[in-house]
Parts: C-alpha cells; sequence; structure tokens
C-alpha cells in the first residue's frame, strides 16, 4: 500500500465512477454523483490521505485514512477512548478485480501500518444496505458500536481495537 499521487488522479476518479455504478447496478444505493466525487479525491490527494494498492501497474483499491468524521461519530460508543484512532473512509476495490479478496488484504494492511504508527483502534461506517462491506467488517473482527443517519439511509459505525494485533 502506498500514498496515492496526484498523476493518480484520472485513474481514480475512474475507480469511484465505475464502483457508484457497480453498487448501484447491484441494488445498493450507497454512492452517487454527490458522493463520493471529485472534490473529495483531490482533498484526499492534497492531504495526503489517500492510499492505494496496485495489480500489474493499475490501481485495484483505495483508501482514505485520516482523523475526520462527521458530528453523528458523537453519537458511537467508541471501545477506545483518546486521540489515537484512524477513521476509514471510502474503501473502494475496483470493480474489475473485486472477488480477490483485495478489500481485506488493504484492511489488514492499514491495521499493520497504523499500530506501526501508535494508533490504538480503527473507526469506520458502513451502508447497512451493503453486504458485502458488512461481511468484510464482521470477518475482520470490526464491532458496531453505534449507528448514524445520513443522506442514503442508515450506517452503522463500527470500530476495531487493533492493539496487540500482529497477522496480515
Amino acid at each position: 500500500m502506498e500514498k496515492a499521487a496526484r498523476c493518480d488522479r484520472d485513474e481514480l476518479l475512474e475507480i469511484v465512477r465505475s464502483a457508484t455504478d457497480h453498487l448501484n447496478q447491484s441494488g445498493v444505493p450507497q454512492w452517487d454523483e454527490v458522493y463520493p466525487n471529485a472534490g473529495d479525491v483531490d482533498e484526499d490527494l492534497i492531504n495526503g490521505q489517500l492510499y492505494v494498492v496496485r495489480m500489474g501497474g493499475r490501481i485495484a483499491g483505495m483508501v482514505t485514512l485520516n482523523q475526520s468524521c462527521d458530528p453523528e461519530y458523537a453519537s458511537g460508543k467508541w471501545q477506545v477512548d483518546g486521540p489515537d484512532f484512524m477513521v476509514v473512509h471510502r474503501l473502494i476495490v475496483s470493480p474489475d478485480v473485486q472477488g480477490q479478496g483485495i478489500g481485506t488484504r488493504m484492511m489488514r494492511m492499514i491495521e499493520i501500518m497504523l499500530r506501526g504508527n501508535g494508533i490504538h483502534s480503527i473507526r469506520l461506517d458502513a451502508f447497512t444496505q451493503n453486504p458485502h462491506s458488512l461481511r468484510l467488517y464482521a470477518k475482520l473482527g470490526y464491532q458496531i458500536v453505534g449507528e448514524a443517519l445520513w443522506r442514503k439511509g442508515r450506517f452503522y459505525l463500527m470500530e476495531k481495537d487493533i492493539r496487540g494485533e500482529n497477522e496480515i
């Protein structure tokens, strides 16, 4: 996993578009032209918070990591107190390579990287109508700690305490 570069922008935007189309065609109305959008990708690139994994020279997956969270996160019953957390945003695996375990590997790499940087927990939100992401996060040990209601519907607030884990 590596930080995305500005020269990756067009490929990143194509992955966002194709993933959004794929979700909607699969009956998961999580994303649209409003979110995620080019402005989100640009901001993540400028802030150095966008990471990618590559396969065969092409971007296979992307994710944003930061401590930014919507006010609704305040309602979560977070397991790990304090400032030593990171939030996963917009984990996307290109539809061309889905089903190959890339999302799982990305999340495990994130956990190892963040633990090595002194982070104690990972927080995220998952759309309740997205069975693929719910299975992924449950399989990896993320716990539901609350709920939030946003424009597209209900989301679970989830967290994993990553202190002491060493597997990839």
